[in-house]
């Protein structure tokens, strides 16, 4: 990841007041309605990092924040004979390192390139001398980001062409050219193509389809001459790409600017444009992710624009990923980068999603209460960490004997769960006080429905969730010596010596007990077997298998 850290900016277009895109990380997300501003922003964006005004209008401030790095510092401060307080200036500047620097861009006095004109921060700097210098700290550290940036504009596709090498436009002009070089000419690795570029599309088509090969030969056009076409081979049948979908031309050409023209330009900046167009919402949701894997593997800055909620699921809470959202309000635009849930739930009404359009988390776990929650989420954890709660799961808690009123059916007088979310699994204390105990006609009720729905319901082998805890982990909690619990005993009997106020405390006593709990825990009683399954459906459910 590069050292850039926000751009701002204002009077351009439908900004009037300053917009920020700040904190940039390795994917960044421009969401928003049509016709809101994203465009805007990207071009801003491009302005930036190619370096140069190409247009009118321009924006009226553009500013940029970096780090400070030790070797511009050195560079600009460096200690000369001709400057005789040049040593403590150096060491005046080498005070800054790492910390922000803060600069307004502007076109020179000749030309329309762009350049570092005032400086924001460090701002406090008494010494013109020093100020010139930090000057040219913002000039070093402003030419060192990288100017070479691929664009794919909202309007792309992917023709028959002449051969004309390696160039390709944000349109896809250029494309069939750049995928027949690198099969034909000797100078170029055909496995670039053939192998990972094809690899990457086949995972990303997923069940979709699956390509053989990928190939280019030539075609007879209207005017006699030969034009080379991409073919895709599948089960022995041989495609011309002309004949596909625009979706799977987006795919490709995101595959050829990331993979392809990347061994070409070296470009480490990928400017996107609605990619979600034509897609539906499982190949987005796989191009995105790839995307965002692919970035941060190779350090790669992505910007992409879009309007697709996907993308909003896709992106939130990623380590490596921001969401902003522009928005236009009686023809003004803002930009406020997503710091939370509600912010996300404003984006949704923006763009007017709703929770049916969403089925809202990818799968729901029912449980008893939040005690169940941590147990769960920590064994979970144990076995498969990365399954991420509130990414792809959630648990919702069903309250013991409400249980009566819930089904998987349209009973009257009953709350249908799979209206909440048709992925779903339950887990439920058997409350079996021996082995020949029976359980409760609710339950047996709730299983059955569950089972012929295809769905998960986990009743506990034990009397309750509880019972699935080891000794191992209770003693090391207490520094004790208990023995293993029963499978039917009551937890609060076997606690009562270490702890005589469990039943108040539980979701407290979860959270303490949890850290001490470990894989090896899990081989006890149906335990392991149920966390795998739940794990099977979850995987399941987000189409992770």
């Amino acid at each position: 990841m590069y050292n850039l850290m926000d751009i701002s900016f204002s009077g351009y277009k439908s900004f009037e007041n300053e917009a920020k895109i700040e904190n940039i990380k390795n994917v960044n997300l421009i969401i928003g309605k049509n016709n809101s501003g994203k465009s805007t922003v990207l071009q801003v964006v491009y302005y930036v990092l190619n370096k140069k005004k190409e247009a009118d209008p321009f924006p009226k401030e553009i500013t940029v924040k970096q780090k400070i790095t030790r070797e511009a510092v050195s560079k600009c401060f460096a200690p000369n004979e001709y400057y005789r307080n040049s040593q403590n200036l150096f060491e005046y500047g080498s005070s800054f390192v790492d910390d922000e620097i803060k600069y307004t861009l502007s076109t020179q006095q000749h030309g329309d390139s762009l350049a570092p004109s005032r400086l924001l921060s460090p701002c406090e700097i008494e010494n013109a001398h020093a100020r010139q210098l930090f000057l040219n700290v913002a000039n070093d550290l402003y030419y060192s980001l990288p100017s070479n940036v691929r664009i794919i504009d909202a309007e792309r596709d992917i023709q028959p062409e002449y051969s004309a090498g390696v160039v390709v436009s944000s349109n896809g002009d250029g494309a069939t050219s750049i995928i027949e070089n690198y099969l034909n000419n000797s100078k170029k690795d055909e496995s670039v193509v053939e192998k990972q570029l094809l690899e990457a599309f086949n995972a990303i088509l997923g069940e979709d389809a699956h390509f053989d090969n990928i190939k280019v030969q030539q075609i007879e056009n209207r005017t006699g001459e030969d034009k080379w076409e991409i073919f895709l081979t599948e089960n022995g049948n041989r495609y011309p790409l002309s004949d596909m979908g625009s979706g799977l031309k987006t795919i490709l050409l995101v595959l050829i600017d990331l993979i392809v023209c990347q061994k070409e330009s070296y470009s480490t900046t990928f400017l996107f444009e609605e990619l979600e167009n034509n897609l539906h919402p499982a190949l987005q949701r796989r191009l995105f992710e790839f995307i965002y894997d692919f970035a941060i593997k190779n350090d790669l800055t992505v910007f992409l624009s879009s309007h697709s909620h996907v993308a909003i699921n896709c992106f939130f809470n990623k380590e490596f990923a921001n969401i902003y959202h522009v928005e236009k309000q009686r023809g003004i635009s803002t930009i406020k980068k997503i710091e939370n849930y509600l912010d996300k739930i404003e984006i949704l009404d923006d763009l007017d999603v709703r929770a049916s359009d969403l089925l809202q988390s990818n799968g729901i776990i029912w449980v008893e209460g939040p005690s169940d929650r941590v147990y769960i989420k920590r064994w979970l954890d144990l076995v498969d960490a990365s399954i991420k709660e509130n990414e792809h799961y959630q648990f919702v808690y069903y309250g013991g004997k409400l249980l009566s009123h819930y089904s998987t059916n349209d009973e009257k007088d009953l709350i249908n769960i799979l209206l909440t979310n048709r992925n779903s699994a339950i887990v439920i204390d058997s409350d079996k006080k021996s082995r020949t105990g029976s359980i409760s006609d609710t339950k047996t009720r709730i299983k059955t429905e569950f089972e012929n729905n295809g769905l998960m319901c986990w009743i506990t082998k034990g009397k309750e969730i509880e019972n699935y805890l080891t000794s191992s982990s209770v003693n090391k909690l207490f520094s004790a010596n208990l023995p293993q619990i029963g499978q039917y005993e009551l937890f609060p009997t076997y606690i009562k010596s270490q702890d005589d106020n469990f039943a108040n405390h539980k979701v407290a006593f979860a959270n303490n007990i949890a850290e001490f709990i470990e894989k090896s825990d899990l081989a006890v009683l149906d335990l392991k077997q149920q966390i795998e399954n739940l794990i099977k459906q979850i995987k399941k459910w987000n189409r992770l298998q």
